[in-house]
């Protein structure tokens, strides 16, 4: 994607429109490294410490 920006040149509209895509791609990545401790803390949260079915296994 870099490269495809250097060589449209950033300030293109094509440049401009891989630059965000670019910068949406970051940002997802940036927000999936922190999923499953936010998944982690809703679920317990939802369901208690214990999780879902926890009182089928005692």
């Amino acid at each position: 994607m870099r490269d495809g920006i250097a060589t449209v040149g950033p300030e293109s509209t094509p440049g401009r429109r891989m630059t965000e895509t670019l910068e949406f791609f970051d940002f997802m990545r940036n927000e999936m490294e922190s999923l499953p401790s936010r998944w982690r803390a809703h679920r317990e949260e939802v369901f208690g410490p214990a999780g879902p079915g926890a009182a089928d296994n005692g």
